[in-house]
């Protein structure tokens, strides 16, 4: 036998043997477990993201996933630390690829929930917004808008067929699955934080009664805290002892925004006449950020913070936008704001967003109420889509900003970098 031919022999057994070996390990070898340690977590897969040149070669966040907890694995084995996936840079990612309505985190803070508008259902999912499941078979129809109990284990669910027009509410207890569907005339609904009462604008046109309102979930022990001159009011039950309200949110018209003990024995002005007010407390209830101006049919809102009695004066946070773009992080300091890059000169604010005869184009902000400081965190202009970010919240590690894309009403995460 020539050499030539030794030589091609060799070659060719040495292919068979390495394709059979590689051919082994991937079709009959068994797959490692990944252990539990070495698993990414429910906040890292949220907050996971590819870079750019990761999309450019065609990786997956799946094949991501896979990669890293596999390199974890290793890490395990030979006895080195696993350091925690951490966002690297400021990105919009999808979440859940459907109409829904009101997301916010679910009772056990590692999980998502909202009202599923196609399965018209409750739905909890994954904070990455996978593996999701219905929890009540309520079937409710038409559903406008829902107000959750702190605790997210009950909800006030807001239905209306004339977009919002008219409504009706009822009271969900996510826990036994109780419904309690109200009287037309129990008006702007909200829970206390227990989730076992309700505040509410008790409105009969006919016989000329309009009164702010205090009862049980099932409308026992009722009591009339004051008689309000008004078809509409915004209710916010901010701890089980005080309730905040305040005319409808308007450019057109002023108002003040006052605070109440919920036996109706004392009320103090918390912010003086403005309009376009709406307020949001801070998760702990010791400051509220909110949107004001002392010009009638204002074209943007300037954005204010102050303490929940009202005793500072509102401070300018530099940002003008809608405290529906804005959402508290867990350290009650800083507040996270989707900001529109303009405003339309004929259009009156909040009106004619509310009625989405304004659109905005969103870029995204970190502010600091105590030093009043605002610092971008993503431009518009360097993101693929146009985002207009609704009914925001934070995940409980507070590096993922949910919203709600007003755009297809699906629900979005922008990822927060340190």
């Amino acid at each position: 036998m020539s050499r030539r031919n030794l030589i091609i022999i060799i070659i060719v057994t040495a292919i068979v043997v390495i394709t059979g070996v590689v051919g082994y390990f991937v079709f009959y070898a068994p797959t490692r477990e990944i252990p539990p340690e070495a698993q990414l977590t429910p906040e890292e897969r949220a907050r996971l993201t590819l870079s750019e040149e990761e999309i450019n070669r065609g990786l997956t966040l799946d094949e991501k996933i896979s990669l890293l907890e596999e390199e974890r694995r290793l890490l395990l084995e030979q006895g080195e630390e696993i350091i925690p996936v951490e966002p690297e840079v400021a990105a919009v990612k999808p979440i859940i690829g459907k109409e829904i309505v009101s997301s916010t985190l679910a009772p056990d803070r590692k999980n998502l929930i909202y009202f599923d508008k196609e399965e018209e259902d409750f739905v909890i999912a994954d904070l990455d917004g996978n593996n999701p499941r219905a929890v009540t078979s309520a079937d409710f129809k038409n559903v406008y808008d829902i107000h959750w109990s702190q605790g997210r284990d009950s909800a006030i669910v807001v239905t209306s067929e004339n977009e919002g027009q008219d409504r009706k509410y009822s009271y969900v207890n996510l826990r036994d699955q109780s419904v309690i569907n109200y009287d037309d005339k129990i008006q702007n609904v909200t829970l206390n934080p227990n989730g076992d009462k309700i505040s509410y604008l008790y409105y009969d046109e006919e016989k000329g009664i309009s009164n702010i309102s205090v009862a049980n979930a099932d409308t026992s022990d009722f009591k009339t805290l004051y008689s309000y001159p008004d078809a509409n009011v915004n209710l916010t039950w901010f701890d089980d002892n005080y309730i905040q309200f305040n005319p409808q949110t308007s450019g057109y018209r002023a108002g003040e925004v006052a605070v109440t003990d919920s036996e109706g024995s004392t009320l103090r002005v918390v912010v003086g006449d403005k309009y376009a007010v709406k307020t949001l407390y801070s998760q702990d209830n010791n400051k509220f950020i909110y949107t004001g101006t002392s010009i009638k049919n204002p074209r943007q809102l300037e954005l204010y913070v102050t303490d929940k009695q009202g005793m500072q004066e509102g401070r300018y946070l530099g940002i003008n936008t809608l405290v529906d773009k804005c959402a508290w992080a867990p350290d009650n300091i800083t507040v996270y704001c989707a900001v529109p890059d303009f405003y339309v000169d004929t259009l009156v604010m909040p009106n004619d967003y509310y009625n989405f005869r304004f659109i905005s184009t969103d870029s995204f902000y970190r502010i600091n109420t105590d030093t009043q400081r605002a610092e971008l965190i993503k431009s518009s202009k360097d993101l693929d889509e146009t985002y207009d970010a609704f009914q925001p919240y934070l995940s409980s590690d507070g590096k993922v900003f949910y919203f709600t894309s007003r755009l297809d009403g699906q629900l979005k995460a922008l990822t927060i970098p340190e």
